[in-house]
């Protein structure tokens, strides 16, 4: 009986060790957003749409000035809208599955930010290259 009971504390403790460190990853799931200005808003859109095909991210135009792209993997997917116009751009959350996030908290697997953070660089790359060749 003793040793079912150890095994069982042990259990517990492996559980709860786990789930803890997990959630410790846990960040905001904050909206990012961009400014500047350019007269063609046309080079928002298309410097998005290829950072976006960069980082692996499927992307899709839903109306003018905004994209829907989604990051997926066989673990999780992760669903942004990215709202532009010519004087910048947002990036927010919109859905994810397998990256425990909780609407109550606003709090998402670590790896956001970095997703996230990627994307941007390669879109603000990709918008100063296009306006210094339409200068």
């Amino acid at each position: 009986m003793k040793k079912i009971a150890l095994a069982g504390a042990i259990l517990l403790a492996i559980a709860f060790f786990t789930d803890a460190a997990f959630a410790a990853k846990l960040v905001e799931a904050k909206t990012y957003r961009e400014t500047f200005y350019i007269k063609d808003v046309s080079i928002v859109r298309k410097a998005l749409l290829e950072a976006c095909a960069q980082r692996k991210w499927e992307a899709s135009e839903i109306h003018d000035g905004q994209i829907e792209a989604v990051l997926k993997s066989s673990k999780y997917s992760l669903t942004v809208s990215i709202v532009y116009n010519n004087n910048g751009y947002s990036i927010s959350y919109k859905d994810s599955d397998g990256l425990r996030y909780n609407e109550q908290k606003n709090v998402i697997h670590s790896s956001y930010i970095r997703w996230l953070e990627n994307l941007i660089r390669d879109a603000n790359a990709n918008i100063n290259a296009m306006r210094n060749s339409n200068e």
